[in-house]
């Protein structure tokens, strides 16, 4: 064939596919319209799948309250430490106090390593140099046996537990970006699953599985262990959260998908707050890992209520189950049957068939600078916003204030940012709503690591640097909310299926690489901060390669007299595929406006 012949050719191939495809939107957007959208049905079953979500969010930020050791830890002095009898100022007064009080089983201790606990004193004594909360001692590993005698908290964590002090606190660290790791495997290993088995299939062994895992926390003596079974439970947990995400997004039409944005969001704002709370009452780190048993019970009770996916099912042929489906859907929103329904699921499960039979992977996104760089744009504001707001968070045991105010207002915050989202939408475009969430979020990280980090965590500046974070916090995550939204925009039909997993695994990698400045932000205050800051403000103008207020492929919807097609609806194989003179093509009068149904 003529090399022009081929060009042609393969013009005409790529235009064929991309009718094939927005003629399967079509026809699935269309069926959903029967069935109500949204139906009551839809909701609630968004409201259960949300649960499932939030557990996930909950085990996601637990480690914020098993991060540091309990209040009052003080730790024997090595005799090593001794150099021609000269000591180090603060130990030296503790040595005094410790010495004029009433506390005679232990004769040298000394504080951690941060200069917070520095004037942390024991029962009974009382620090008389008031310089000494600002000096920082040389840590080593703290036998936590005595803290029975000077501490009577409630709290108990993993740092305490294995002694996870000092020059072992990177073991700790160590742990966090295995569990996120595990999180990265997870949403790539389900996105191979899910392709086969369907969304819903073995659900409920996955939710038992993560029951097992947290109640497994009780029982372990090991650190090795408890790391391997937190990795564990990031595969476990994320992977759920990646199938209930695609069951939510396939609920609604494609021009409602907005709303499964937002529920999305405001499931995770409502597991910071729900860990937040859990934590105020429950200080042991075991326990608190018992109290995400909730969600998973609640996970395991409701899965046998939601059904499997009806575009998963008519996209692999399986139109008895799909009908199924359907008709489960239409009782529990009330809707009559209309006329030659049959008909129409038999001839999208056809339309939907071929299309996936002709999906594409994501890589043909990166053979045209046209496609390849909004692309690449998206995956690395999606990796930098995860990073940040993920990293921000965990970084909380280091900051000012109370831990488990900060949670519950992260918490409250991210929900008011979803609903501010949702107000500007109808004046900006998102690209421009991205924009400023991140830029706006970049300055305010940046200011907080402008401000020094040390001082007593009740003080003033610390809890205005803390503030700012938490701020800056919130317009991230506002913008991760929405990138989501904005990924289904840059995405072509064809390859939207093989790039879902993808877009998740870069969440959770920039989860895992946030994750890792835990250990930095322990000896440094102000430089996670600064680089955080300096990250967003630059990445932020990356939006600039996003599509401003169109999709690059407009949803379309069938004619309603096209439903009513007189064909054998028991043999779909007579029909493989519609004739292109039975559909109409015509854009939503939801899509001429806006692409948002918001009014």
């Amino acid at each position: 064939m003529p090399p022009h012949r081929q060009g042609v050719s393969e013009s005409e191939d790529a235009t064929k596919d991309g009718t094939i495809f927005r003629k399967a939107e079509a026809a699935y957007n269309s069926l959903l319209h029967i069935v109500g959208s949204p139906g009551r049905y839809q909701i609630i079953l968004i409201f259960l799948l949300g649960l499932g979500t939030l557990s996930v969010t909950v085990n996601d930020y637990v480690s914020i309250f098993y991060a540091t050791p309990p209040t009052g830890i003080y730790c024997k002095i090595p005799e090593h430490h001794t150099t021609k009898g000269v000591m180090p100022d603060c130990i030296a007064q503790f040595i005094i106090e410790l010495q004029n009080s009433s506390k005679t089983d232990v004769d040298f201790l000394y504080a951690e390593i941060d200069p917070e606990y520095c004037y942390i004193t024991p029962p009974g004594a009382n620090l008389t140099n008031s310089d000494l909360e600002f000096r920082s001692c040389r840590g080593w590993n703290c036998p936590y046996d005595v803290i029975q005698n000077f501490t009577h908290e409630r709290e108990w964590t993993v740092v305490a537990q294995w002694g996870l002090s000092c020059e072992k606190y990177w073991l700790f660290t160590l742990s966090l970006v295995l569990y996120f790791t595990g999180a990265f495997v997870g949403t790539l290993l389900f996105e191979m699953v899910t392709r086969r088995l369907g969304f819903k299939s073995y659900m409920w062994v996955w939710f038992l599985i993560s029951v097992v895992l947290c109640l497994g926390f009780g029982f372990e003596k090991a650190f090795w262990l408890f790391v391997l079974m937190r990795f564990l439970l990031g595969v476990i947990g994320h992977g759920l959260r990646y199938s209930c995400t695609r069951l939510m997004f396939d609920l609604l039409p494609s021009e409602q998908r907005l709303g499964v944005v937002t529920a999305l969001a405001f499931s995770s704002g409502t597991g910071l707050v729900v860990l937040g709370m859990l934590a105020y009452f429950i200080m042991d780190w075991r326990f608190i890992l018992y109290g995400t048993l909730i969600f998973s019970a609640i996970g395991v009770s409701y899965q046998w209520t939601v059904p499997e996916s009806l575009q998963w099912l008519l996209s692999t042929s399986q139109t008895l189950q799909a009908q199924q489906v359907f008709y489960k859907i239409l009782a529990k929103n009330r809707q009559f049957v209309t006329a030659g329904v049959d008909a129409t699921i038999s001839s999208t499960s056809a339309t939907l068939s071929q299309a996936h039979q002709s999906d594409q992977t994501w890589r043909i996104m990166l053979r045209s600078p046209d496609t390849s760089r909004p692309f690449t744009a998206l995956l690395s504001l999606c990796f930098i916003c995860n990073m940040v707001s993920y990293g921000s968070l965990l970084l909380l045991p280091h900051l000012g204030g109370s831990i488990y105010l900060n949670v519950t207002v992260s918490g409250l915050l991210e929900i008011c940012g979803v609903v501010c989202g949702l107000l500007l939408l109808r004046r900006m475009s998102l690209c421009r709503i991205i924009f400023v969430s991140v830029f706006m979020g970049g300055l305010l990280c940046f200011t907080a690591g402008l401000i020094p980090g040390g001082l007593p965590k009740m003080g003033t500046v610390e809890i205005t640097r803390t503030a700012l974070i938490l701020l800056g916090r919130v317009c991230i995550a506002t913008a991760a909310a929405y990138l989501l939204e904005m990924f289904l925009r840059v995405m072509p039909l064809s390859c939207r299926n093989s790039a879902f997993g993808l877009y998740g695994a870069v969440a959770t990698f920039g989860a895992a690489v946030g994750s890792m400045f835990n250990q930095l932000a322990r000896f440094e205050y102000q430089v996670p901060f600064l680089v955080f800051g300096i990250l967003c403000v630059t990445c932020a103008f990356l939006t600039f390669a996003l599509p401003v207020d169109d999709f690059l492929e407009k949803p379309l919807v069938l004619d309603p007299e096209d439903f009513t097609i007189d064909r054998d609806v028991n043999n779909s194989a007579d029909y493989p595929e519609q004739d292109e003179e039975d559909l109409v093509f015509e854009p939503l009068p939801e899509m001429t406006r806006s692409p948002y149904i918001l009014s």
